[in-house]
């Protein structure tokens, strides 16, 4: 899913089944970097998925907190976070 993704772009991938309190002080570094935020589609994502987004090596998992959102919705409220 993620073989050719860029070394130097960061994903931010805002995952539904993370905890509240995620690591906002990652998203700090974005200044620097080329950045990606990714949603979950509307019908979301495996546990196989989520989990390779989670361990990739470029990844950010952010929360959106506990309410479910439309992806478009989802999408805006990531970008305001970054």
């Amino acid at each position: 899913m993620l073989g050719g993704w860029p070394e130097q772009r960061m994903l931010v991938f805002a995952d539904e089944a993370a905890q509240q309190c995620s690591n906002y002080s990652q998203l700090t570094l974005l200044h620097a970097k080329s950045v990606s935020l990714l949603v979950e589609p509307e019908g979301g994502l495996s546990e196989e998925e989520r989990e390779a987004l989670r361990r990739h090596e470029a990844s950010v998992v952010l929360s959106l907190g506990p309410i479910m959102m439309r992806a478009d919705t989802a999408a805006i409220a990531g970008l305001s976070l970054m």
